[in-house]
């Protein structure tokens, strides 16, 4: 907890105690004020359906109400005179004694701040998603609308109708060590960690055993293990300070860490982690905690006492024979039984019956290519996403690859795998470092890269040490940029979320210290100052090698994936992968037909189309709207050939049945031609049906295009521009009679077009807008427009026997005459013949 001196704890029993609760309430403000005192803006990047200005406005304007209370009473016969001229206002004020007239000619002068308040928000409150016009000059022309006001002293506020002077205030908080990191050498990276781990530290209990953030958001699990989770996650940063740094062995913060191992596995001791059990999220834990024993074994040894390791041997047995998820949980049990067996002498015989069923198990999970899925892939479970890599299946493969060393067959076997595995897990991150975001578990943002840092760990031969060496470094450097601090808290402890705290993003399993899985990218660190790995270069992107016949398609089919990398987007589309079990969003995390480096991807607040936040997926209804069916588990997955001006390629085709008690069944088929046409993607779509039920008004399909900002630098809201020049204005444009619309900010371009013939989209009745979506739905900005079409199948039509096709158009940079270019340039026909779709 974080107790609010003057408010925690007050007594509210006198005008003092109000007063001293209201000034506890209104003093945290002031640090967050604008230069000029006419806004407050919090460094929370959490979003509200209305612009930031009106928002930054609500800062200023809602604690004038508590104002009065204790200062306002002089303020408010200044004010009353200046309005009214009273020459007996301050007279009344002596004879009130300053209180009763003072809070009432505060509460006029807080109706006005509210009015102004509702003239400049009104149009932007309103649950009208459809955009219309910015309202700036709503705004501007608020001096006219109360005269008597402009002489109150707000320059550059909102009172000022020269809004260009108005910039939205910094409200990041960056970590220093880690933001503005160059991630150029090792003493980087130990930099980077130990900012990472130290403000932690004031939040460890007493002995050293747990850690737990003041936050008070919950996981699915007990607290106690998420403090476990607190104490554990850090040791994959930790342990190889203590292995490598002879000055980290002297640390008095760093051998908490250990001393803390001794007290958590004491089940006499009040800090004690508990037993393992059933399906237990302790489990998990052990990972990091065996990782650090294997790695560092005479340092843990030496100084816990024998009491110590016999009850660290007993906890970390106390896994086997307990059931465990059939995914990459298995793991965390293999390589505990490996630190039992290799640090803390217990016979393999011991051990050896649980690690061979685990490996058996884990073996299942083989799809080809160097991937492995989490858990056996199936009708009801196909999930290929960072946990088939970074996160665990090929992460924890390695590092007992690293522990066990030799060339047996196994030890053999996980490196094959892993050179295949790199050979195209380059693709997932573009030439800024930038990774795309998907399935689930995206709070552990830079664990995407820990495969990376475990690739130099065993060095792997499919890629040099240089290449690798960037791929890692970038991506830390993209993270590190002082834009991307938002996703830190006021006390340089990382949020649940992505680029800013969002819980609707995170998982069911996430407590406030679970984000620090995220260290798994600091593993690289057991490489000593004087490894080949630091002494390198790193290498420019394997797309740009000069030795590199780069393709910027790839089909990488056990995740059912095209990866795409072109001149001005780096995406995935995605066909095949979906689950029966219960994660939250888990049509967004998983069903989407592309996902973006630049874009990320959106996850749903309710149930109404723009809480769905329905982007790069088909949203299907048959109730006018009330209700919504999105792309999930699609099935019958397969590869068709394309053939464009710039040669063949491959498309994805998949099906999917929007609801499993009506007879209608989408395909879908998915093509990427980016040398032809670089930034589009387009979706062939057919929907099979043969009758829909008689109380069906109309069977509506809405195909959504990337989500993209829709705030500029002030704050405001985009405005509607009849067309985009692509001049660097941020603006949104439809055309209905094109049946395509277009939104553009210094980020890059969103963008969606129907390529359907006239008499599909006349029949259909198309029709494309530009849907702002409920706010804090996008994992990348906190407020999105996203670009759809809307299209209606109406019974007395019948099913339309061509093809309905959508291109798709995305820029991930700074716009430019090749998006320019790209945008006007789409195919002019998309045929199907003979098996094979014709680009032209």
């Amino acid at each position: 907890m974080a107790p609010l001196a003057g408010f925690t704890g007050n007594p509210f029993r006198s005008r003092a105690d109000m007063v001293g609760a209201a000034s506890a309430l209104i003093n945290p403000l002031h640090p967050h004020k604008s230069a000029s005192g006419a806004r407050i803006r919090l460094p929370i990047e959490t979003a509200a359906g209305f612009d930031d200005v009106a928002a930054q406005l609500e800062g200023f304007a809602r604690p004038l109400f508590a104002i009065g209370i204790r200062t306002g009473t002089a303020f408010a016969a200044q004010s009353f005179g200046a309005l009214t001229g009273s020459p007996i206002a301050g007279a009344i004020v002596a004879a009130q004694g300053g209180e009763y007239l003072g809070l009432q000619l505060f509460c006029g002068m807080t109706m006005v701040v509210s009015t102004c308040f509702l003239l400049v928000a009104s149009p932007t409150i309103n649950q009208a998603h459809r955009l219309r016009s910015a309202h700036t000059r709503d705004i501007a022309r608020l001096p006219n609308t109360v005269p008597p006001l402009r002489g109150v002293k707000l320059r550059g506020s909102f009172l000022d109708s020269d809004l260009s002077r108005s910039r939205r205030p910094k409200t990041m908080t960056p970590l220093p060590g880690f933001t503005g990191n160059p991630f150029r050498s090792r003493a980087d990276m130990v930099g980077a960690a130990s900012a990472l781990i130290n403000p932690l530290h004031p939040h460890k209990s007493a002995s050293g055993a747990r850690i737990r953030l003041p936050i008070e958001t919950a996981a699915g699990f007990d607290d106690v293990a998420a403090q476990l989770e607190g104490f554990a996650r850090p040791l994959f940063a930790v342990a190889p300070l203590l292995m490598t740094e002879a000055t980290a062995r002297e640390d008095p913060k760093l051998l908490t860490w250990i001393n803390g191992l001794s007290n958590g596995v004491d089940p006499l001791h009040p800090e004690y982690w508990g037993d393992i059990g059933h399906v237990d999220q302790r489990m998990v834990e052990t990972e990091s905690i065996s990782f650090t024993l294997l790695s560092n074994p005479d340092i843990v040894l030496n100084t816990m006492s024998q009491t110590a390791r016999n009850n660290l041997v007993a906890w970390l047995s106390g896994m086997n024979g307990k059931r465990m998820p059939e995914n990459n949980w298995r793991w965390f049990r293999v390589l505990s039984n490996l630190a039992l067996t290799k640090v803390l002498g217990v016979p393999e015989s011991d051990v050896q019956t649980q690690v061979d069923e685990d490996f058996a198990m884990l073996d299942s999970f083989y799809v080809g290519e160097g991937w492995s899925s989490d858990g056996l892939w199936s009708d009801g479970r196909a999930q290929a996403d960072y946990y088939s890599g970074s996160f665990a299946m090929q992460f924890a493969p390695l590092l007992y690859v690293s522990f066990v060393g030799g060339d047996g067959e196994r030890v053999t076997r996980y490196r094959r795998h892993a050179n295949e595995f790199a050979i195209k897990y380059w693709r997932y991150f573009d030439r800024d470092g930038a990774a795309i975001p998907f399935g689930r578990s995206m709070t552990y943002r830079f664990a995407m890269v820990a495969f990376w840092a475990v690739a130099a760990l065993v060095k792997l031969e499919a890629l040099s040490m240089p290449v690798i060496k960037g791929l890692l470094l970038r991506h830390l450097r993209w993270w590190a940029a002082p834009e991307r601090a938002t996703m830190f808290h006021t006390n340089g402890c990382l949020s649940i979320g992505f680029l800013y705290p969002n819980m609707y993003m995170s998982e069911d399993y996430n407590s406030p210290q679970s984000v620090y899985w995220c260290l798994k990218s600091f593993v690289v660190l057991a490489l000593g100052a004087g490894d080949g790995f630091w002494q390198c270069e790193e290498e420019v992107h394997p797309a740009d090698l000069p030795s590199s016949a780069f393709q910027p398609a790839e089909v990488i089919w056990p995740p059912r994936q095209i990866l795409v990398n072109d001149s001005v987007h780096h995406y995935l589309l995605s066909s095949g992968q979906g689950t029966v079990k219960p994660f939250k969003a888990r049509e967004a995390k998983y069903g989407k037909l592309a996902y973006s480096s630049t874009f990320g991807f959106s996850v749903p607040t309710g149930t109404l189309l723009h809480q769905l936040a329905p982007d790069s997926t088909l949203a299907v209804s048959i109730d006018n709207g009330e209700s919504w069916s999105l792309r999930q588990s699609p099935f019958d997955v397969g590869l068709v050939q394309v053939k464009t001006l710039d040669g063949a390629s491959s498309g994805i085709t998949s099906r999917w049945k929007p609801w499993s008690y009506l007879d209608i069944v989408v395909d879908t088929t998915l093509i990427s031609s980016p040398v032809t046409f670089p930034g589009w993607h387009f979706r062939i779509h057919k929907l099979n049906y043969s009758s829909l039920p008689s109380w069906t008004a109309s069977l509506q399909v809405v195909d959504g295009g990337f989500a993209i900002a829709s705030t500029t630098e002030k704050g405001l809201f985009f405005p509607e521009a009849t067309e985009v020049d692509f001049d660097g204005t941020e603006c949104y444009s439809v055309s209905a009679k094109e049946r395509r619309c277009l939104v553009v900010s210094r980020k890059g371009a969103s963008g969606i077009a129907d390529l359907s013939s006239a008499s599909v989209a006349e029949q259909l009745a198309t029709s494309a807008e530009v849907l702002r979506p409920d706010p804090n739905t996008n994992l990348m900005a906190s407020r999105t427009q996203i670009p759809i079409l809307r299209r209606k199948f109406l019974p007395q039509l019948g099913n339309p026997d061509e093809f309905i096709v959508t291109g798709v158009f995305a820029s991930g940079h700074p716009c430019s005459q090749e998006a320019v270019c790209s945008w006007n340039a789409p195919p002019t026909e998309i045929s199907f013949s003979g098996g094979v779709w014709t680009l032209t």
